[in-house]
């Protein structure tokens, strides 16, 4: 089951067409996050409950909060909060979290840009 597998190890061990398929649509949020990245930063809301809730869906550990509220700037904070986004259950937590924190604005750009940076 490659469910909770590490696109790294996806990679590494994958050699079925089915394989291949998940983790091409594994790939591709992640893919899209860091193409993103220098956008996403300037329009993330963190002191929204964006970090109280994704610590509560188990997105950031304990430790990854304290680093991220030891950040006076918001765009750090973002920063680091996007650096840490590295599985697709991070990534489904993070836009479900966007949702709930009424981030819509961001989730738009995010799907409906797909990697294309706004010049």
């Amino acid at each position: 089951m490659l469910l909770g597998v590490s696109l790294c190890r996806c990679l590494c061990v994958c050699m079925h067409e089915t394989c291949v398929i998940i983790v091409a649509s594994h790939a591709s949020l992640l893919v899209t996050l860091a193409k993103l990245r220098r956008d996403l930063e300037g329009l993330l809301k963190p002191d929204h409950s964006l970090l109280s809730e994704l610590r509560r869906r188990k997105v950031l550990t304990r430790p990854q909060m304290d680093h991220i509220l030891n950040e006076r700037k918001d765009y750090r904070r973002n920063e680091i909060v996007l650096n840490l986004l590295m599985s697709e259950e991070q990534c489904d937590g993070f836009m479900k979290t966007l949702k709930e924190t009424g981030q819509q604005d961001v989730i738009n750009f995010i799907t409906q840009n797909r990697g294309q940076v706004l010049s």
